[in-house]
C-alpha cells in the first residue's frame, strides 16, 4: 500500500524538505509503478476540492505524475 508514503511524501512538501517528499515519492513509484495522480485523485472523498487540489499540488511537486 502506498497511502502512507503519499501523505509522506504530501507533508515534506509542505514543510519544504523537497529531498524527504522525493524520496518518498520515489517508493511510491517502486511500490506502484502504475500509480497516477489522476487516479488517486478519482479515488478520493474530499468534499472541498482545494483541499484535495493542494494535495496535488504537493504530490506533483514531489514528481508524481
Amino acid at each position: 500500500m502506498v497511502d502512507p508514503y503519499l501523505v509522506l511524501a504530501a507533508s515534506n512538501a509542505a514543510l519544504g524538505r523537497t529531498e524527504e517528499a522525493r524520496q518518498a515519492a520515489e517508493i511510491v513509484l517502486e511500490l506502484m509503478p502504475e500509480f497516477r495522480l489522476k487516479a488517486f485523485a478519482a479515488s478520493q472523498p474530499y468534499k472541498e476540492q482545494k483541499h484535495l487540489g493542494r494535495l496535488l499540488d504537493q504530490l506533483r511537486s514531489d514528481g508524481l505524475a
